[in-house]
């Protein structure tokens, strides 16, 4: 993919390029810089993210007016999670540059290329706070909060800027997963069943945009083993041939007696 060339002819144009696929199982985006037709390599992605048959992945690439370059990436509908950022201003922009794509393939791979849902954009600076929108207790322990965009490594993990209700309060730690927009909240007191809610405040993305308070509701279930005498058989039918008036089907019924949430599995 050109994603800025002086000229449209690949073979000569000076500019930056996005490659994807070669042969192997760990293939990767790669950004080159060309100069004259000569290509430097100037930052790699995820290994494997694009070595799939088919592939199918969601691009979004960002140069700022400094020249620094940053790619997120998805496969499928996933997450866009950051690939790369790294700073290259050699050649500039303007409306005298060429956007294009250039396949290489072979034979039988002619009609395997697809590309839609395209856009290019000024670079329009970012004047939006992260905005809150899930909340999820994955245990007791842990409740995972996800945000719609990349967040200052600092900012997000500051327990300060987190607040459950209920008596929980602030969590011991925070960590920010790897697409940089979801945090995990370890928690000092274990939560109960129940319903909670999550406050954030003075959160910051990557370009220094806070929040102010944001609140959104969660649910824990506490799902434990069951131990004996909790579960009993409450009611049997055997499916009797012939019938004689019963149903002509066979079930268990079951009674959880204990009052918890039991994982039968």
């Amino acid at each position: 993919i050109f994603l800025l060339a002086d000229q449209p002819d690949p073979a000569l144009a000076n500019g930056y390029l996005l490659e994807a696929g070669e042969n192997g199982s760990l293939d990767a985006l790669k950004l080159f810089r060309q100069d004259a037709g000569a290509r430097t390599l100037l930052a790699t992605g995820q290994p494997g993210l694009v070595a799939g048959d088919p592939t199918d992945i969601h691009l979004r690439m960002k140069r700022t007016v400094a020249g620094e370059w940053q790619l997120e990436a998805a496969s499928g509908n996933g997450v866009l999670q950051l690939q790369f950022t790294v700073p290259d201003a050699t050649y500039g922009g303007g409306s005298d540059r060429y956007f294009g794509f250039q396949c290489v393939y072979t034979a039988t791979r002619k009609d395997k290329f697809y590309f839609d849902d395209i856009s290019i954009q000024p670079d329009v600076p970012d004047l939006q706070a992260p905005l809150l929108l899930s909340a999820e207790a994955l245990n007791a322990n842990t409740v995972q909060a996800t945000f719609n965009e990349s967040l200052d490594s600092l900012s997000a993990i500051d327990p300060a800027h987190y607040q459950i209700d209920n008596g929980i309060g602030m969590p011991v730690s925070v960590l920010l997963l790897p697409d940089r927009r979801t945090v995990n909240l370890n928690l000092l007191s274990p939560l109960s069943s129940g319903n909670y809610q999550l406050q954030t405040l003075a959160v910051q993305d990557m370009v220094g945009n806070e929040s102010g308070v944001q609140t959104i509701d969660f649910q824990f279930v506490n799902i434990t083993t069951a131990e004996e005498f909790d579960i009993l058989i409450n009611e049997i039918m055997a499916d009797p041939t012939p019938s004689v008036g019963l149903p002509d089907a066979e079930w268990v019924e079951l009674y959880n007696r204990s009052g918890k949430t039991l994982d039968l599995a």
